[in-house]
């Protein structure tokens, strides 16, 4: 009797330690890619955000995001990519940590949606026997796409494209500057020309008077001279 009852206490006691340890946990709650969308041969990184749920420390002894390529002839290649960070790396309990995971997309690569297989290893401090033991390895999927080839040469015209415009633009600016430049100057000669007519003309009525008054003159004086 005692011993039944020792093992229904034993079964209970378990119970609740795995109920208790069970609502722990070391979660990947957000994983996101620097860019939405990439290009064939472009580089990026995953930013992973790991919370530590324990009431005790814990530390991530691996970070990985795992790709499969589906390349442009249909074949199919796998490729593992690592965090960039220092492990281990320890989070204390209740705390969030973000770690980084760079990737490189093949130059031949066909597009469309990658869905790659983020997944931490993580080790749970224990005080009672003072050493690490293994924990959760929590995983996440996160979605990136990768344009076409022909996207990426339609970008690449149209960029051009833009820039021809601008510099048609810059000329035809130019051109208008220009055009108003040589009007002001057909307006000024204009005016120039005038301006010397103006100037003949006053020159020759000046001259003209001149003559005049000379001639009077003259005239006056002869008829001032006494008869002889």
């Amino acid at each position: 009797m005692n011993k039944k009852r020792m093992l229904m206490i034993l079964l209970h006691l378990a119970c609740v330690i795995s109920m208790s340890v069970s609502v722990q946990a070391a979660t990947i709650t957000a994983c996101t890619s620097n860019k939405t969308t990439y290009r064939q041969g472009e580089t990026g990184y995953l930013t992973v955000t790991i919370y530590n749920e324990f009431d005790t420390k814990i530390r991530v002894t691996e970070l990985t995001a795992t790709i499969d390529y589906y390349y442009a002839d249909g074949v199919v290649y796998l490729q593992q990519f690592f965090t960039d960070a220092t492990v281990p790396f320890e989070i204390q309990p209740n705390q969030s940590a973000n770690l980084t995971v760079p990737f490189s997309l093949p130059a031949n690569i066909a597009p469309g949606y990658i869905d790659p297989l983020v997944k931490a290893k993580t080790e749970l401090w224990v005080n009672q026997s003072a050493r690490w033991l293994p924990s959760f390895n929590p995983t996440y999927e996160p979605v990136f796409y990768v344009e076409s080839p022909y996207r990426q040469l339609y970008d690449d015209q149209q960029a051009l494209n833009d820039q021809l415009q601008q510099l048609y633009d810059d000329q035809q600016a130019l051109n208008d500057q220009l055009e108003l430049q040589y009007r002001e100057l057909q307006d000024l000669n204009a005016t120039t020309t005038s301006l010397m007519y103006l100037l003949g003309i006053t020159t020759i009525a000046f001259i003209g008077v001149a003559a005049f008054f000379v001639a009077l003159s003259r005239k006056a004086k002869m008829l001032r001279q006494p008869a002889a």
